[in-house]
């Protein structure tokens, strides 16, 4: 008898994952959709193009100028990561 209730309940939980799993798996991948707001760059062949904003500096007169390096400038969307972030 006991082993006809655990041959039961093994069948019934490999029907329920032959079932489930197939079902879970398709609401994985209708979830999964491809960004419409992305679009594909023709140049450099990415899904993402980044277009920054330069900073422009608001000094006193009194401070002097600083050098922004050439390969890391200073643009409107990091100071406003460094503000949300610091």
């Amino acid at each position: 008898m006991l082993s006809s209730v655990c041959s039961f309940l093994s069948s019934a939980r490999i029907i329920k994952v032959l079932l489930l799993g197939p079902l879970i798996s398709l609401l994985l991948n209708m979830a999964c959709e491809k960004d419409p707001v992305l679009q594909k760059d023709k140049e450099t062949n990415s899904n993402y193009t980044y277009d920054p904003t330069p900073y422009e500096f608001d000094l006193p007169n009194d401070v002097p100028q600083f050098d922004v390096p050439e390969d890391n400038p200073t643009t409107e969307e990091g100071v406003e990561l460094g503000r949300m972030l610091f």
